[in-house]
């Protein structure tokens, strides 16, 4: 008797060229995942380390949901982050969910994993908070299983943002305009 061996789940990361979606491929490589990444320009320098890597490409505009459900076509699941830096800023974010809910629906995804924002339930009224709301409920509302991820704050933004501190004493503080009360 022949024991046929299980195949690994296919894993669809949108953004696998950032941070937050290039840790999570490699992590789900580690695993033992297969790796879809979907990324906007397959033949982008960005976009040649996942496939160095062995991680398949799918190319997909996180504004066309015909293009995504294309890139996630065969996926057992789908890890997607979406962000306020589009043009068409925090309506921009929740449009590009809508679309990564809508096509996950379309092809039958079995999951789709969000990474959203610690606090995104508390109607905080911070535009980046809401805007997360936003994308969390109407995926809730797909009726596919979801699994929402709240992080707080990646420190590495820290980095990013502002000068290394000169001396071995540093305060950071992140603002938000006056007219959002943080709760």
């Amino acid at each position: 008797m022949t024991s046929q061996k299980e195949q690994a789940p296919t894993i669809a990361v949108v953004g696998a060229t950032g941070r937050q979606g290039g840790a999570t491929a490699q992590a789900l490589i580690e695993a033992g995942a297969a790796v879809r990444a979907v990324v906007r320009d397959t033949s982008s320098p960005a976009a040649r380390q996942p496939g160095e890597q062995g991680i398949q490409l799918a190319e997909a505009d996180l504004n066309h949901a015909e293009t995504l459900a294309k890139a996630f076509q065969g996926a057992d699941a789908v890890f997607a982050m979406t962000m306020l830096s589009g043009p068409n800023g925090t309506d921009g974010e929740v449009e590009q969910g809508k679309a990564i809910g809508d096509a996950a629906s379309t092809v039958g995804v079995n999951r789709i994993l969000y990474s959203s924002v610690g606090g995104a339930e508390r109607h905080t009224g911070i535009p980046h908070f809401e805007s997360k709301r936003r994308v969390e409920e109407y995926l809730a509302g797909l009726g596919l299983p979801v699994t929402f991820m709240h992080p707080v704050f990646f420190m590495e933004n820290l980095n990013r943002s502002r000068p290394p501190p000169t001396t071995g004493n540093s305060c950071s503080a992140c603002r938000c305009p006056p007219e959002y009360r943080c709760r």
